[in-house]
């Protein structure tokens, strides 16, 4: 079974993205195991951090990006309810809400 570790802070410039390549490239190249690093901040630091950005960009031409698998997850599994105040997307086990207050928001 795999391990999970993720590396999460709501303030900025705290070192999130250092710590993250460096904890996966430790683990992959010392202790030989094989890892899968998420990046989901806009920034995409940790991705051009592994992969250069000549490579991201023919990634992104061809969609094969996360933000394209996702899209393409909530445009065939979702079930859409129409509320004015609060849409809901959701797939499978993962659910995006849209219009909750700030402090209130999740994903489940």
């Amino acid at each position: 079974m795999g391990k999970v570790i993720a590396t999460v802070n709501m303030k900025g410039g705290v070192g999130k993205t250092t710590l993250t390549v460096n904890i996966a490239t430790c683990l992959a190249k010392i202790h030989r195991k094989k890892v899968l690093v998420v990046d989901l901040d806009t920034q995409i630091s940790a991705s051009l951090s592994m992969i250069s950005p000549a490579e991201f960009a023919k990634c992104r031409k061809e969609n094969r990006t996360l933000r394209t698998l996702v899209s393409q997850a909530i445009d065939r599994y979702a079930v859409k309810v129409n509320e004015p105040d609060e849409k809901i997307y959701e797939v499978k086990d993962i659910v995006i809400s849209k219009g909750l207050p700030r402090n209130n928001r999740s994903i489940n």
